[in-house]
């Protein structure tokens, strides 16, 4: 699969993709999901792929390796009016200790992926307690250029490393909650790459917990930020009838505070992570927490001359025009319709995780 704006993959030429035989896949299918919100009928769609194959094994199977929140209102909740609202997904070192190699494995793309919010994104890389150049960050994202990143410098990702996917997210021009889901008008926040040797699909994935959620919605209520039965809202698993006083000064900071792990009564999250085909080796979590005392990496470009004092009070600057960069990344300051798991509220955060996987990676060949 591969998402808009995406072109050809062509992997090193000691890498393959297995096919038929005895362990690869014996079928191929072709899946085109559509956004034709206006009902037009006058469009003729001529969309293909072309795959190239070889009796010849290559030395190497590719895998792909995914960050992501849930794909519902506890993996990603972004009120109206924000101008640089903030989403995280993280896997941290007790995921990778057990399912990489030794000798790690090779990097050959990465991609970001959110929808039509989405504006800046980070895939981060934690190792011993410093964070190491980021694997892709794009801060100037946009959602009908999603190509694949090709690293030829074979970067490694080892055994204990930490991942972090950072999402950033611009909803000023709406009036409703965005919530996580497939449809182009929802959102998502993933990050992940294809790599070589591969140990098959695994990854992390993470949502807010119940109570974090429903902690800041409560102090957000009590700062006249929100209005509206927030008990409902979490019986009912629907917070589309809450209103966000988006004109209140420190409404954006006060949405920034959902992760910032300072905040410890927003900390608490849903985690499951691990090599998806292999169910005995999936940890699960209701008691996760963002990855935190590190030593951070120094990208150098978050800084600009001029700077809008309205948004500076949430660390982000403009530096020439409306488009907007972090002035920081502080841990302190389309896709298969399936339904993954069942939703926090009603029931478990448990489910097929690899189900869910299978969901993000739907474009990683892009």
């Amino acid at each position: 699969g591969w998402a808009i704006g995406g072109g050809a993959l062509y992997l090193p030429e000691n890498v393959g993709l297995p096919i038929g035989g005895d362990s690869g896949p014996k079928y191929i299918m072709f899946e085109v999901h559509y956004d034709n919100p206006t009902l037009r009928d006058d469009i003729v769609d001529s969309s293909g792929f072309r795959m190239t194959i070889t009796p010849t094994l290559r030395t190497h199977n590719a895998g792909y390796m995914g960050v992501a929140t849930f794909i519902n209102e506890a993996g990603t909740f972004i009120p109206p009016g924000l101008s640089y609202g903030h989403n995280r997904a993280f896997m941290d070192g007790s995921c990778t200790k057990d399912v990489i190699p030794e000798d790690g494995i090779k990097i050959i793309t990465s991609n970001l992926h959110m929808h039509t919010l989405g504006v800046a994104g980070s895939l981060r890389i934690i190792r011993d307690g410093v964070e190491l150049e980021p694997i892709e960050s794009n801060w100037n994202y946009d959602f009908n250029y999603q190509n694949s990143i090709y690293h030829e410098d074979g970067r490694t990702i080892y055994a204990g490393d930490t991942l972090i996917m950072d999402c950033y997210y611009d909803s000023s021009s709406r009036d409703y909650l965005t919530i996580g889901g497939e449809s182009t008008q929802e959102e998502m926040c993933s990050g992940g790459v294809m790599y070589y040797p591969s140990v098959g699909v695994f990854g992390g994935v993470t949502a807010k917990h119940e109570s974090s959620l429903e902690n800041w919605l409560n102090d957000a209520q009590n700062a006249g930020y929100v209005d509206g039965n927030i008990t409902e809202a979490f019986t009912e698993w629907n917070f589309q009838d809450l209103e966000f006083n988006q004109d209140l000064d420190g409404y954006e900071e006060f949405y920034s505070r959902l992760w910032d792990p300072s905040y410890s009564s927003y900390n608490r999250h849903y985690s499951f992570c691990g090599a998806f085909l292999n169910e005995s080796s999936v940890i699960s979590s209701d008691n996760a927490t963002q990855p935190i005392g590190f030593e951070e990496y120094d990208l150098n470009v978050f800084t600009c001359d001029d700077y809008d004092s309205d948004t500076d009070a949430v660390d982000v600057c403009i530096p020439d025009g409306p488009d907007l960069v972090p002035a920081t990344t502080t841990m302190t300051g389309d896709e298969t319709t399936t339904e993954m798991i069942d939703q926090p509220g009603n029931a478990s955060m448990t489910g097929n995780m690899y189900v869910v996987m299978m969901t993000i990676i739907g474009f990683m060949f892009v």
